[in-house]
């Protein structure tokens, strides 16, 4: 399912209503998504680039001479299908090794310069065939799971739409969420970028 019909889900939003709030969660993904990447300075939207040269100190920090750490939208790697440092073009396994888990760049002899251009698919998502219109299967980026859901659940607390019951001595009341769960927010910072 796509984010837009899981925040519908979450909001148990009957179908009727839904077309009605279409624009609104929509425009609402996009912002939630900006709020979401800025506050734990990782992407979780897919980030792509082609002939990218990074920049030292923003886009990566050199640990050592012969490892660069990614950094910022750049840290969290699905592929590189290709570097060039210095002008070289460089060859997994042969000129250099990627480490998934830490977003450290190693290579294999030599050192790294300043003038490193990369091309590759970056971010905290995961890859999902969801159903076009045309009831086809096309393939989308979204966030993690435990990101997602933070997501929706920002998407729902700043829509206004997010009601809850509460039980009092008087009987149930409802009420509207406008901020995320606690765990939810601890979570967020678990994702949170460290600098290296």
């Amino acid at each position: 399912m796509s984010t837009l019909t899981d925040t519908y889900e979450f909001l148990h939003l009957p179908d009727d209503q839904r077309g009605t709030h279409e624009a609104q969660i929509t425009a609402l993904i996009k912002t939630c998504t900006d709020i979401i990447e800025k506050e734990i300075g990782r992407k979780i939207s897919l980030h792509e680039v082609s002939g990218y040269r990074l920049i030292a100190g923003l886009d990566y920090n050199f640990y050592g001479n012969a490892q660069i750490y990614l950094t910022g939208a750049f840290r969290d790697v699905l592929e590189i299908t290709a570097i060039l440092d210095n002008g070289a073009a460089l060859t997994a396994g042969t000129d250099y090794l990627l480490h998934k888990d830490t977003g450290i760049l190693k290579r294999i002899s030599g050192a790294w310069s300043n003038n490193v251009v990369i091309t590759g698919k970056f971010g905290l998502v995961v890859e999902v065939i969801v159903q076009d219109e045309n009831n086809e299967p096309v393939t989308v980026y979204e966030p993690v799971p435990a990101l997602k859901q933070a997501l929706i659940e920002m998407i729902a607390a700043k829509s206004g739409l997010w009601k809850v019951n509460v039980e009092t001595e008087a009987g149930t009341i409802e009420q509207i969420r406008t901020t995320i769960n606690k765990n939810t927010q601890a979570l967020l910072n678990k994702f949170r970028a460290t600098v290296v």
